[in-house]
């Protein structure tokens, strides 16, 4: 999954990704070429907003015990609750 963050109020700082059930966090460009890992805890991913920028990043996803049923080809396009909160 590819997530994609705008910042409009111009103000650079901190951001925490909230994002159950990923295991793995990568940090890319727009055109989606990773610029490398990003530091993550249990299931909060920190990155750093420009002011007025982008920021995307790659997660790789890793179902919880017992809540996903689908099978593996079906993980691809599994929409896990995603939550975006400014730190």
């Amino acid at each position: 999954m590819l997530v994609r963050v705008w910042e409009t109020s111009g103000s650079s700082g901190p951001l925490t990704l909230i994002a159950p059930g990923y295991r793995q966090a990568t940090e890319t460009d727009l055109l989606e070429r990773e610029r490398g890992p990003l530091r993550h805890t249990q299931d909060h991913i920190l990155l750093h907003a420009r002011g007025y920028g982008f920021s995307a990043v790659k997660l790789q996803h890793r179902p919880p015990a017992g809540l996903c049923k689908r099978t593996l080809s079906d993980r691809s396009s599994c929409n896990l609750c995603l939550f975006l909160r400014f730190a």
